[in-house]
């Protein structure tokens, strides 16, 4: 199982298709223009990308954000918001060290034995440690790619892990 979110330029089209969509995505992924980003990124920015609402084709409904393990629609009347908060995530991150340290997931871990506290369970979140050009080349590709569907009056296919 592949721990990458895939967005992808995709004609506007109705629900029934979307299935077909995604099916031919990833028999032809050479047929499309589309951007692979780890978990690990849409984890730590997930609080911020549910301030965007988009619509879950799948069930025709609006939600906050990506559906994680689904497709999400990115219409392309919400591209211009997205993208703005990705040049603004691009120019955080320009300040950053060539080894950027981001907190990831808890994690918990069980004992048989209790702690000092006489809690069963420690934890500790994890330590991500990516390199800051590979975020900024990340970055600038998906506003590349949503710049490119914006022009186009196409829409992204977010397909989740």
């Amino acid at each position: 199982m592949s721990l990458d979110h895939e967005f992808v330029i995709v004609d506007d089209i109705d629900k029934a298709s979307w299935y077909n969509l995604s099916s031919d995505f990833y028999d032809n992924k050479s047929k499309y223009e589309y951007v692979s980003v780890h978990d690990d990124y849409i984890s730590y920015f997930a609080d911020f990308i549910r301030f965007f609402t988009m619509h879950n084709p799948c069930k025709n409904e609006d939600v906050e954000g990506l559906c994680y393990w689904g497709l999400t629609k990115i219409p392309n009347e919400k591209l211009c918001d997205v993208i703005k908060f990705l040049e603004h995530l691009l120019g955080i991150f320009s300040f950053a060290p060539d080894e950027i340290h981001l907190k990831g997931a808890y994690i918990t871990e069980y004992s048989e034995t209790p702690n000092v506290a006489g809690d069963y369970e420690n934890g500790h979140y994890e330590m991500l440690k990516i390199s800051k050009e590979k975020m900024l080349k990340k970055l600038q590709s998906l506003i590349d790619l949503f710049t490119k569907a914006k022009v186009e009056g196409k829409c992204i296919m977010h397909s989740g892990i």
